[in-house]
C-alpha cells in the first residue's frame, strides 16, 4: 500500500508544468535490470533487444537502456511485485534487479517548442518511442 506522507518534489509546481505542456508521473514503478541479453526469454516482460526501443502492455514497459540494461516500468506501488517477477525469472542465471524509483522522476512532455526546458543530463534519455511506451504502461498524457 502506498504511503499516504509520500509526496511528490514536484506537487507544488502542476500549475509550471501545465503551462509547458508537462504532467507528472509520480511514483511510477521504475526497477533496472541487467542480464545477459542470451536470457531475455526467461524475462516475465518482452525485453526488446534492439537500441533505443521499448515494449510495453496495458501495465508494464521494458525500455532497452544497454546491451544488457533494460528499465522496466509499471504502476505506482508495484516495484516490488516487478522485482519478485524478475527475481523468480532469473533465479538460474547471473542478474541484477534494483529498485531505482528514488533514482529519477518521470515527465511526460508535450510541446516540442519546450523541450528545452527539461532538457537536463539523467541517467537514460527516452526518445520518443520509450516516451509513448511509459503513456501505455501508465494511462499517462495521450494514453
Amino acid at each position: 500500500m502506498a504511503d499516504a506522507r509520500a509526496r511528490s518534489p514536484l506537487a507544488d509546481r502542476v500549475a509550471d508544468l501545465t503551462t509547458i505542456g508537462a504532467e507528472q508521473v509520480p511514483f511510477l514503478a521504475q526497477v533496472d535490470l541487467r542480464v545477459d541479453p542470451e536470457h531475455a526469454d526467461l524475462a516475465p516482460y518482452a525485453l526488446p533487444l534492439e537500441p533505443d526501443t521499448a515494449w510495453h502492455d496495458e501495465h508494464h514497459a521494458a525500455l532497452w537502456l544497454g546491451p544488457d540494461e533494460w528499465l522496466i516500468l509499471g504502476p505506482a506501488d508495484t516495484a516490488h511485485e516487478i522485482v519478485t517477477a524478475l527475481e523468480a525469472a532469473f533465479a538460474d542465471v547471473q542478474r541484477s534487479v534494483v529498485d531505482v524509483l528514488g533514482r529519477a522522476q518521470v515527465i511526460l512532455h508535450e510541446r516540442t517548442e519546450t523541450t528545452g526546458i527539461l532538457v537536463r543530463p539523467s541517467f537514460a534519455d527516452y526518445l520518443v518511442d520509450l516516451l509513448l511506451a511509459v503513456r501505455g504502461a501508465t494511462g499517462g498524457v495521450g494514453a
